[in-house]
């Protein structure tokens, strides 16, 4: 699943983490889970009426590795489609969050050497210490 998210450009992946306090994958990863659980519940219910009835657990295993089967086919699915279409930015779309509104992040050659000299005055202050 993370090979699936490298696929996902690293300035949208920090800017909906930045956004959204998470990462795509990790609630992606939630949902999956708690399928996951509601599933194994299921089959525990399943488990334990099949065995007062039938005294024999085998076709729970069967039908538990079928529906175990199919939930990662189909959430292998969701995840390529949650990252390509909910959680995609557009390349072209320039997203600016609130807290940064009004900063300048563009950088000239000046402010690159004003920015340097800044970092060697305080190397040298750290250093002197």
């Amino acid at each position: 699943s993370n090979a699936k998210f490298t696929v996902m450009a690293q300035n949208t992946i920090e800017t909906l983490v930045e956004h959204f306090g998470f990462t795509p994958i990790s609630a992606i990863d939630d949902v999956i889970n708690s399928v996951n659980d509601l599933l194994y519940t299921a089959i525990m219910g399943l488990e334990q009426f099949v065995l007062s009835e039938l005294n024999s657990s085998e076709e729970v295993d069967q039908v538990e590795t079928l529906l175990e089967s199919l939930v990662d086919h189909h959430f292998d699915m969701f995840e390529i489609y949650a990252l390509r279409n909910i959680f995609a930015i557009p390349d072209k779309l320039e997203i600016v969050l609130p807290h940064r509104e009004g900063m300048d992040f563009t950088l000239d050659q000046a402010k690159e050497e004003r920015v340097d000299q800044e970092l060697d005055a305080m190397r040298k202050k750290v250093l002197a210490n």
